[in-house]
């Protein structure tokens, strides 16, 4: 029974030691649940765990901390996609990635908004932003149909200068 027992305390300092060096949050997170009463013997390697998980934690904080000064969605839906198992562990962090977003998407609309009321805008530079924007989602969406409202008037206002070149005498 006592080599039984030592071998399953090596299995299991053997499995958390490997953990140790795993950036597999949810499995480090499980182990940590499953060996924390075990016996005396297996504290220090699930200390070490433990330890290894803060490690992992105060990574993953101060990456997103980077998206602070993120200037694309992309980048901060990916980073908060990837860094979901943590849930509660950076809640801040992730509060504070999502309030850049929401920065994001109003710098986005002003930009639009803007333009559509800038009486010098031309058919490019409408299309540009449209294009800069397009991938955004519909947080922006009211700004981003002025611009197209914009554009389509600009496309006419070109279409009827053209042809009354065309029906002009100066065209012939």
């Amino acid at each position: 029974l006592s080599e039984h027992r030592r071998k399953i305390l090596r299995l299991a300092a053997e499995e958390i030691a490997e953990l140790t060096l795993s950036d597999d949050f949810l499995a480090v997170k499980n182990a940590l649940f499953k060996y924390k009463d075990w016996p005396e013997e297996t504290q220090q390697h699930v200390d070490r765990l433990e330890n290894h998980r803060k490690l992992l934690i105060d990574g993953v904080k101060t990456s997103l901390s980077g998206l602070r000064s993120a200037v694309s969605i992309q980048e901060i839906d990916s980073e908060l996609a990837r860094f979901e198992p943590y849930g509660q562990e950076i809640v801040e962090e992730f509060e504070a990635a999502e309030r850049r977003k929401e920065e994001l998407f109003e710098d986005a609309s002003k930009e639009m908004e803007a333009l559509a009321k800038d009486d010098s805008k031309d058919i490019v530079q409408i299309e540009e932003m449209i294009a800069k924007y397009e991938s955004y989602p519909n947080d922006v969406r009211r700004a981003r149909d002025q611009l197209k409202t914009e554009l389509a008037k600009l496309v006419a206002k070109v279409r009827e200068e053209l042809r009354s070149v065309v029906k002009s005498n100066d065209f012939k």
